[in-house]
């Protein structure tokens, strides 16, 4: 009988208990790699269906042919995540108890289960018992957007709006349950939930015209809370990613579900690679205030030019609803200022951060590193710049307005754009060619059928006909690195052989003494393998494998990084077990026209162009980021922000030897002490009766801010 066949015959039995009696006297079943596919697809159809006695029959019989590929499947697919089900529960759940059922069983057959795979089914149980809770909250959200459908997507929009052109700032002391707390960030993917469900439950067109203009008196008891409530169901489906794609758990306390990692040290190396991206931002900022004028900004010029008679391009029109609108003329010395080759301070201080994140040298021009192929950061820039033009002009325009009520009525009316296509064409062709500005609306196009949805990286909301758009979200966000990611462009920067964090690396090995040869490729079991680095110095051989992922700003693009810190463990396992060989060696050496003696002194390490993870160890490998690495190489010391004093040397004298480079890998260094300074914090979300607890760590900079991670000066 066929797999199928089987699956036939069990569907006939009255319930899951006379399921798991059958199935437990079976052998395990033979299942095609097609059979299994198709198992996979139809158990999420029927769970979906609610026709759970058909997905638990096909679950056991996979369970039973073999519970780590299966179980492994299940968390790499997300099938056993509520959210996919409209947070409907009963039948995950089923799933996940059968399986444990069926676990215990094959356990006592003397089946190998591994830990990780009861673990996890474990932790989505626990999870799940904050679901239902979930759902009542994500339905009242559900209702309260559809009571206010024709004005709250555009009144939220504009309040988000202000957070980025006020420049919003987060109070983490704050409680959870008032937006004070949450980041401008966290703010736009609540209304980016918001604005999912909407499209999933409104059916009016008309949802863009109106806003609420008693917003600012009905913001506390309305507009906060359906935010507030927004965010409790993003942090649940965060929850949800955590635990199946990256190495969390969760448990359950009496009604208190605790998220944590399962290795203190991961969750260690994620907040500190956040907390030192966040440093050097700010440091960075603060040296540049030093060579050139910060107050040289979008917002200044508009100023200057609102004060020269611009406006008067600004009328206040009644009909047919009052508001403020920009009459942009349709000449070319208009856009003269968007389209000129001199920079504002805020386009320098991000031209600046891409110079360093992307490992050009100083003689390097980050205008032109490629979003796409026919588009360039200097492309992004130009249109972020546009758009902050028209944000700082309608900011002008209601700062001349002196009535306060009819100062924030104005606002809501105003700030929002709704274009035409033809007309947002129109506008960027005064700065692009046609294809170019043609291809800009398409990389930025929030589609209508788009199933993820977040504002910052496609900030135009399509509608019809029409775009809607944040002009200061558009202007603020991290555009040039969004479009990439959004659209999965990274192969127009960074390819196999084209990796400028490797061609950073062999530079600056070379500079300090090694022997060095990149792309290397070993022939392990017939197998060609490459190489990212081999060198060689004062008879220690290296071998590192370069990972550039993008830097992940949230949980899901975490799992790439990790995925790529994975793919380095695999290839250096393998390279270093060949290498221990001295025969190994000597073909190596040979290959690349070296005259050495083989070693046993061999060194790895997972050098990675993101912060994140950075001190973590995939398996014996250490992973170190990228600039530090460089630093270790070239300079060796650390130093305050204010002075070249050094707080922190990685050289045990004055110039470097191989024994520093290999206390780094070993963790002898600053990253052990960074990692100890870490302390823990926890924040808990509150439902009804249940509770969600994020574990995790913080540092208190401004403590030891002098004493180990002042500045790593802009090469770190």
């Amino acid at each position: 009988m066929s797999f199928f066949d089987i699956v036939n015959k069990l569907e006939q039995l009255k319930n899951t208990e006379a399921i798991l009696i059958e199935v437990k006297k079976l052998s395990p079943v033979q299942v095609t790699k097609k059979e299994f596919s198709k198992g996979i697809e139809d158990l999420g159809k029927y769970i979906h269906s609610n026709q759970h006695r058909k997905a638990i029959v096909i679950l056991s019989l996979l369970i039973l042919r073999d519970p780590n590929k299966t179980i492994s499947t299940l968390r790499r697919e997300g099938m056993l995540r509520v959210s996919r089900y409209k947070f409907s529960s009963s039948g995950v759940k089923k799933i996940v108890e059968t399986s444990l059922a069926l676990i215990e069983h094959l356990k006592i057959s003397g089946v190998e289960v591994k830990d990780t795979k009861i673990q996890y089914l474990q932790s989505v149980n626990n999870l799940i018992a904050i679901s239902f809770e979930v759902r009542v909250i994500r339905e009242k959200l559900a209702y309260r957007i559809n009571s206010r459908e024709t004005i709250i997507l555009k009144t939220l929009l504009a309040f988000i709006n202000k957070c980025f052109s006020d420049g919003w700032m987060p109070n983490p002391e704050a409680s959870v349950n008032m937006i004070e707390h949450w980041s401008t960030e966290e703010l736009t993917e609540a209304y980016s939930y918001i604005l999912k469900i909407s499209r999933e439950k409104l059916s009016t067109s008309n949802n863009w015209i109106y806003v609420d203009t008693n917003f600012g008196t009905s913001f506390n008891t309305t507009y906060a809370d359906i935010l507030i409530n927004s965010i409790k169901v993003n942090l649940y489906l965060e929850a949800e990613v955590l635990l199946d794609g990256l190495p969390y758990k969760a448990e359950l306390e009496k009604n208190q579900v605790h998220l944590l990692a399962i290795d203190t040290l991961f969750e260690k190396s994620v907040r500190l690679g956040y907390i030192q991206a966040d440093m050097q931002r700010a440091i960075r900022v603060a040296r540049l205030n030093e060579k050139i004028d910060m107050s040289n900004t979008i917002g200044k010029f508009t100023s200057a030019a609102f004060k020269a008679g611009m406006e008067e391009l600004m009328p206040i029109i009644k009909e047919p609803i009052e508001r403020i609108v920009f009459m942009i003329p349709a000449i070319d010395y208009f856009f003269e200022p968007i389209t000129q080759k001199n920079f504002f301070a805020d386009e320098i201080a991000r031209l600046t951060e891409l110079q360093i994140e992307s490992y050009m040298g100083d003689d390097e021009n980050p205008l032109f590193i490629p979003v796409s192929k026919e588009l360039t950061v200097e492309d992004v820039i130009r249109t972020q710049r546009l758009f902050g033009f028209f944000s700082a002009a309608f900011t002008e325009k209601l700062n001349s307005i002196k009535d306060e009520d009819y100062r924030k009525k104005m606002y809501f009316r105003s700030v929002i754009p709704v274009l035409k296509h033809a007309d947002l064409k129109l506008l960027l062709e005064k700065i692009f060619t046609s294809v170019k500005a043609e291809r800009l609306i398409e990389l930025l196009t929030l589609r209508e059928d788009e199933s993820y949805i977040d504002l910052q990286y496609k900030p135009l909301i399509k509608h019809g006909d029409f775009y809607v758009v944040s002009p200061a979200l558009l202007q603020q966000s991290n555009l040039a690195r969004n479009i990439v990611v959004a659209n999965n462009l990274r192969s127009v920067q960074v390819d196999e052989k084209n990796d400028p964090l490797q061609k950073t690396i062999v530079k600056e090995l070379i500079r300090a003494g090694f022997k060095v040869a990149e792309n290397i490729d070993f022939k392990i079991d017939r197998k060609k393998c490459e190489t990212d680095i081999v060198c060689w110095k004062e008879e220690h051989l290296f071998i590192f494998e370069c990972k550039n992922p993008y830097h992940p700003c949230n949980p899901h693009e975490l799992r790439n990084s990790l995925g790529h810190i994975d793919k380095g463990k695999e290839q250096l396992d393998l390279r270093l077990s060949w290498l221990k060989d001295h025969k190994n060696q000597e073909k190596l050496f040979k290959d690349i026209k070296w005259n050495l003696t083989p070693t046993d002194n061999i060194h790895t390490s997972i050098i990675s162009g993101n912060r994140l993870l950075h001190g973590l160890c995939a398996g014996i490998h250490p992973v170190r980021q990228g600039h530090e690495f460089m630093n270790v190489l070239s300079r060796g010391i650390i130093t305050h922000s204010n002075s070249s004093d050094a707080v922190f040397s990685f050289w045990e004298g004055k110039n470097f030897i191989v024994k520093d480079l290999i206390n780094y890998l070993n963790g002898e260094s600053i990253i052990r002490i960074q990692l100890e300074k870490l302390e823990p914090h926890q924040y808990t979300i509150n439902f009804k009766d249940t509770s969600l607890t994020f574990h995790r760590y913080r540092m208190d900079v401004s403590k030891i801010l002098h004493e180990i991670i002042p500045s790593q000066e802009l090469i770190n």
